[in-house]
């Protein structure tokens, strides 16, 4: 949705630029039926949504907190907005437009580097070292991370054992473990 936000971002700088040309030849944009004010609040709304939206993810645990890399490129997105506001000539506003659609780039490289690096952050993976979906059960028996991390890997087909409880809360040290249990 981040993303989503700042692509329309992108088709409202080029609906600002155009709302004299477009009434003139009676296409109607938003832009061009609420005239340039309330054109320019959609932009702002547009392009500080995005932000907006990955704070409130982050918050609620939908996104992990690495994706908040991308608020490094709110001062760039809040300059753009204030440029915008100024500009009347068709010339500066295709500035915006490209400024926009940069800012769009930053923004989406950077969003998918934080998820990237939640990832891979600290043992902290999408699957486990079988490949199976990461389960974490917080408090009871098992919880499936990569091998490598000294967590336990049991496959979804195999019910977990007492030893499978212990080694998850750590009670079994990596030397008494021995066997690869995901191993082919």
């Amino acid at each position: 949705m981040p993303i989503g936000l700042l692509v329309a971002a992108i088709l409202q700088a080029n609906n600002v630029r155009d709302i004299d040309n477009d009434r003139k030849h009676g296409k109607w944009t938003l832009a061009a039926l609420a005239g340039r004010p309330i054109a320019d609040y959609e932009y702002f709304a547009l392009m500080l949504g995005g932000y907006a939206v990955v704070v409130a993810m982050t918050a609620f645990g939908t996104a992990p907190w690495p994706v908040l890399i991308t608020l490094v490129t709110l001062p760039l997105a809040v300059r753009i907005v204030r440029f915008e506001s100024l500009q009347r000539s068709p010339r500066g506003l295709n500035l915006v437009l490209a400024q926009t659609a940069g800012l769009h780039m930053l923004f989406g490289a950077l969003l998918a580097l934080g998820f990237a690096l939640a990832v891979d952050w600290h043992g902290l993976t999408a699957t486990d070292g079988c490949g199976f979906p990461r389960l974490d059960v917080e408090g009871a028996a098992i919880v499936t991370t990569k091998q490598a991390g000294g967590q336990p890997c049991v496959r979804p087909d195999e019910t977990p054992d007492e030893f499978d409880i212990e080694r998850a809360h750590g009670a079994v040290s990596e030397a008494t473990f021995g066997t690869d249990r995901c191993a082919a």
